[in-house]
C-alpha cells in the first residue's frame, strides 16, 4: 500500500508545484483532464519523443564505439542531454556549433582527450548525414 501511495503523493506534489510555478501548465493540465487533449494520443507522442531521445544517446554511444574509444553510457547520456538543453535554450545555437562544443566539453570532463572528444560528435554528425543521404537516394530512385 505504501509502495503505491508514495509515487502518487510525489506525483501530486510535482503537479501542484508545476501549476503554481508555471501558469501555462494549469491550462494544459485542465485541457487534459477535461478531455480536450486526448490522453492516449498525448502518451503515444510522449513515448515517441522519449524513443527519439534514446536514439540520439545511442548515436553518441555508437560513435564512441566506432572510434574504438572507451565507451561510456553515462557520458553519452549526459553529453546528449546537455546538448538538448542548449538546443532548447536557443535553436539558433545549432548553426554556430554550440551543441557540438557542449558535447566536447562534457566528454573532456569525462576524461577523453581533446581529439577524442572532438571526434565523437563529428562522427555522430557524419553518421546522421549518411543516414539522411541514404534515405534521399532511396526516395530519388523510387521517384524515377
Amino acid at each position: 500500500m505504501i509502495v503505491v501511495a508514495i509515487p502518487i503523493f510525489i506525483y501530486f506534489l510535482i503537479v501542484g508545484w508545476l501549476v503554481k510555478s508555471l501558469s501555462f501548465f494549469e491550462v494544459f493540465s485542465n485541457d487534459i483532464l477535461n478531455n480536450r487533449i486526448s490522453q492516449k494520443q498525448f502518451l503515444i507522442t510522449l513515448c515517441y519523443s522519449i524513443q527519439i531521445e534514446f536514439t540520439g544517446m545511442a548515436h553518441l554511444y555508437i560513435a564512441m564505439v566506432a572510434l574504438q574509444y572507451n565507451p561510456s553510457l553515462f557520458a553519452a547520456f549526459l553529453g546528449y542531454i546537455i546538448s538538448v538543453v542548449f538546443l532548447i535554450v536557443s535553436p539558433f545555437l545549432r548553426c554556430f556549433g554550440a551543441i557540438e562544443v557542449s558535447m566536447v566539453f562534457v566528454l573532456v570532463r569525462f576524461g577523453y582527450s581533446n581529439i577524442e572528444a572532438v571526434a565523437v560528435p563529428f562522427v555522430q554528425i557524419l553518421r546522421v548525414l549518411a543516414a539522411i543521404d541514404r534515405r534521399y537516394h532511396m526516395l530519388y530512385i523510387e521517384n524515377q
